[in-house]
C-alpha cells in the first residue's frame, strides 16, 4: 500500500457519522471501472438522486463531458499519494450542470485503489466571480467613455480658443483701415480741444461730457499729449453709456491735430464675455473629468475585492439581505464592525447595486489623513488657500457628485470637520477651503467605523446630531470568529487566488492546518486570514498547504492572543506582539502595519488609543 493510502473502516459508527452528517458531498469512486461505490446523503441531495439511483449510475453519467479530466485527476491523486483539489462540473438528475470543487484522496476498497472525493457546490462563488468580471468590464468601459469625453472636450476647448483668437483678431482689424470705419470721427488739437466732430461721435461726446466745453476730459489730456509726442497710432476701448467703442487715435503732426476713428464693439465685447464664461465652464468640466478619470484609472489598478465577500453563515447572509434592501435607495448607511471584516467591500457592493453605479464610488480614509488636511481632502481648496496650496484642488465630495462617497473610519473626523460634514448632509452644499462660494452636490454617503459611535457620542468625541444623520440604516459586519463555518470557504478562495498569483499549483490544505485555521480567533478578521494564507502560499514547497513555524507560532492556541479578556485587551496584545516581532518598525513591506493589513497612520492611532508605547531600550 502506498504512503498516504487508507483502508475504509467498515462498521465503525464514528466513521459512519462523519460520512452521513458531513456538509460536503462525499463519494467513493472507482474511476477505472466507471463505478460509484458509495455516496453520503449530502451527495445524493446535491445531485438529485436517491442513494440506490446514484449507485446504479456510472461516473460518466455524472461527468459526461469531463470523464477524461476526472480520470487524469484520479491518476494524479494516485501518483502523488496525497490529497489534491480540482474543479469539475456535475450533471444532476434534473439535467442542470453544477460547478463543483472536488478534493480527492486515495482509499483501498476490496483490494482496489479507489478515489474518495469530497465535492462542494461552488455555484455561488462562480456567480460572484462572473459578477466581479462584469463590474471590472463596466468600470473599464466607464473609463473609456470618460477618456473619449475628455478628448471631445479638449477638441472643443481648442476650437473655442481658436474662435476667441479669431474674434480678437477681427476686433484689432477694425481700427487698421480708418477709411472703411468712418464713425465716429473726431479731430482733437494738441491742447485737447475738439475741433471737429461728425454725427456718429455723439456717444463719445456725451460720455466725455464735453458737448459744451468742446474739450476732452482732463483724464484723457495726458494720453493725448503722449500721443502727439510718440507720433504713433494707439488703440483704446472707450465705454460710452451702455456701449463700448474701439477707437484708433491717429496723430497728424503737420496739421497739429489727431483724428479718432471708432467702431461700436458692444456686441463683440458681450460675445467675448460669454465666450470667456463658456471657456471657464468647459475648463472646469474638463478638470473634473480629468480628476474623475485619474481616480477611475486608480480603481482599475486596485485589485477587485468584491468577490471576496464570501460566506454562507446566517449572520453574513442577513447582512447581505439588508444591503440589497437599502442599495436602491439614497439612504445614508453606517457600517460598523471590527477592522478587517470587509466594511469597504460591503460599501462597494451597495454602490454597485444602486442606481448610482455608473458614477464613481469615491473613498476617503478619515483616519489616514492628517487632521489639518481632512477638510481640504473632503471639500477641496483654492490656490493659495494655505501654505503649500500651489493650485486649486477638487475635493472628494465634488469628485463623487452623482455617485457615492465612502467615509471609512468616520469616527476619526475632527470636531470642526464634523460640523461641516453635517451641513453637507443637511443642505447638500459646501465651500472649498479659501472660497466662500457654495457648491451644491448630489452625493450618497456610506460611512464605516470600527468604533462604537454611540459611546463616542456619550464621551463627547462625536457629535450626536451627526451620528443620527449617519445612522439612518445601520449594518454590522460580523467578526470572523462569529462565522467560523465560512473559514474553509475563505481559505479555499485565498488559496486559489494566491496560488495563481505566485505561479504555484497548491490544490489542498492539510487537515492539521485547516483545524488550526478554524480554531484560531482571528482578531484581524478576514484581512488577517488573507495575509496568513498569502504568506503560507509563498513559503509552501509542495501541492498541499501547510503553515510554517512562524505562522504556527502566530496561530498557537496557547499564545497570549487567546488569553481571556476584553476584545480591546486581545487587540492590544496582538498588536504588541506583531510590533515586537518587527522590532517596532511600523511602515514598509515588512512593517507591522503591512502584517496587520492597516494603514500606518491607522496603526499609530490604535497604538495611542490602546496606550501602546515603544520601550526605551528597543532599537
Amino acid at each position: 500500500m502506498k504512503d498516504g493510502e487508507k483502508t475504509v473502516p467498515k462498521g465503525e459508527s464514528w466513521f459512519r457519522k462523519i460520512f452521513d452528517y458531513s456538509n460536503d458531498a462525499i463519494l467513493v469512486l472507482d474511476p477505472e471501472r466507471d463505478r460509484i461505490l458509495s455516496a453520503n446523503p449530502t451527495a445524493c441531495r446535491m445531485l438529485g438522486y436517491s442513494f440506490d439511483e446514484l449507485l446504479s449510475k456510472p461516473i460518466s453519467a455524472i461527468h459526461p463531458k469531463e470523464m477524461p479530466q476526472l480520470l487524469a485527476f484520479a491518476h494524479l491523486v494516485f501518483e502523488q499519494g496525497q490529497g489534491w483539489t480540482n474543479e469539475l462540473t456535475c450533471l444532476t438528475k434534473s439535467g442542470k450542470t453544477l460547478p463543483a470543487e472536488i478534493s480527492g484522496s486515495m482509499v483501498e476498497v476490496e483490494g482496489r485503489t479507489c478515489l474518495i472525493a469530497f465535492a462542494r457546490d461552488i455555484t455561488e462563488r462562480k456567480k460572484a466571480e462572473e459578477a466581479v468580471y462584469q463590474v471590472q468590464d463596466e468600470l473599464e468601459q466607464r473609463v473609456r467613455e470618460r477618456t473619449a469625453e475628455l478628448m471631445r472636450l479638449n477638441a472643443e476647448l481648442e476650437e473655442k480658443m481658436a474662435e476667441q483668437e479669431r474674434a480678437q483678431e477681427e476686433i484689432r482689424s477694425l481700427a487698421r483701415f480708418p477709411s472703411e470705419n468712418p464713425n465716429p470721427v473726431l479731430r482733437i488739437s494738441k491742447d485737447g480741444m475738439i475741433i471737429y466732430a461728425n454725427e456718429g461721435s455723439s456717444p463719445l461726446l456725451q460720455e466725455w461730457d464735453c458737448v459744451q466745453e468742446r474739450k476732452v476730459p482732463d483724464r484723457w489730456q495726458a494720453f493725448v499729449s503722449d500721443l502727439f509726442e510718440s507720433v504713433k497710432s494707439e488703440e483704446v476701448e472707450i465705454p460710452c453709456q451702455d456701449k463700448i467703442f474701439l477707437v484708433l487715435f491717429v496723430p497728424v503732426i503737420e496739421s497739429g491735430y489727431a483724428t479718432l476713428y471708432g467702431r461700436d464693439i458692444t456686441d463683440r465685447k458681450r460675445a467675448e464675455g460669454a465666450l470667456r464664461t463658456a471657456l471657464l465652464e468647459v475648463e472646469q468640466l474638463k478638470n473634473r473629468l480629468q480628476s474623475e478619470n485619474i481616480y477611475l484609472q486608480e480603481e482599475i489598478r486596485i485589485e477587485r475585492n468584491f468577490e471576496e465577500i464570501i460566506g454562507e453563515n446566517p449572520k453574513i447572509k442577513k447582512v447581505f439581505r439588508k444591503a440589497e434592501q437599502v442599495a436602491p435607495n439614497d439612504s445614508t448607511v453606517l457600517i460598523s464592525g471590527e477592522t478587517g471584516t470587509g466594511k469597504e467591500l460591503l460599501a462597494r457592493a451597495i454602490h454597485n447595486l444602486s442606481p448610482r453605479r455608473d458614477r464613481p464610488l469615491v473613498k476617503v480614509n478619515c483616519g489616514a489623513i492628517s487632521p489639518g488636511l481632512v477638510e481640504s481632502e473632503l471639500f477641496g481648496h483654492e490656490k493659495g488657500a494655505f501654505t503649500g496650496a500651489l493650485q486649486r484642488r477638487i475635493g472628494r465630495f465634488e469628485l463623487a457628485h452623482g455617485g457615492t462617497l465612502f467615509l471609512d473610519e468616520v469616527g476619526e473626523l475632527p470636531q470642526d470637520v464634523q460640523i461641516k460634514l453635517l451641513r453637507v448632509l443637511q443642505d447638500h452644499e459646501f465651500e472649498r477651503v479659501g472660497n466662500s462660494q457654495s457648491i451644491r452636490v448630489d452625493v450618497r454617503i456610506i460611512a464605516a467605523t470600527n468604533k462604537n459611535l454611540a459611546d463616542s457620542v456619550k464621551n463627547g468625541a462625536f457629535r450626536s446630531d451627526l451620528f443620527y444623520r449617519l445612522n439612518v440604516f445601520p449594518l454590522e459586519m460580523p467578526s470572523l470568529r462569529e462565522r467560523k463555518s465560512d473559514i474553509p470557504l475563505l481559505v479555499s478562495f485565498f488559496l486559489t487566488k494566491f496560488s495563481k498569483s505566485v505561479g504555484k499549483h497548491i490544490g489542498s490544505v492539510s487537515s492539521e492546518t485547516m483545524n488550526r485555521l478554524v480554531n484560531y480567533s482571528w482578531p484581524g478578521n478576514v484581512r488577517e486570514l488573507q495575509n496568513v494564507i498569502e504568506r503560507a502560499v509563498i513559503l509552501c514547497q509542495g501541492p498541499t498547504l501547510r503553515i510554517d513555524e512562524r505562522i504556527e507560532q502566530q496561530l498557537d492556541t496557547s499564545s497570549p492572543v487567546f488569553a481571556s479578556g476584553t476584545l480591546e485587551e486581545l487587540e492590544r496584545s496582538y498588536i504588541l506582539r506583531v510590533l515586537e516581532e518587527t522590532r517596532w518598525v511600523i511602515q514598509g513591506k515588512k512593517g507591522a502595519a503591512a502584517i496587520l493589513g492597516l494603514h500606518p497612520n491607522t496603526l499609530r492611532s490604535r497604538m495611542i488609543k490602546l496606550e501602546i508605547k515603544k520601550p526605551a531600550h528597543s532599537s
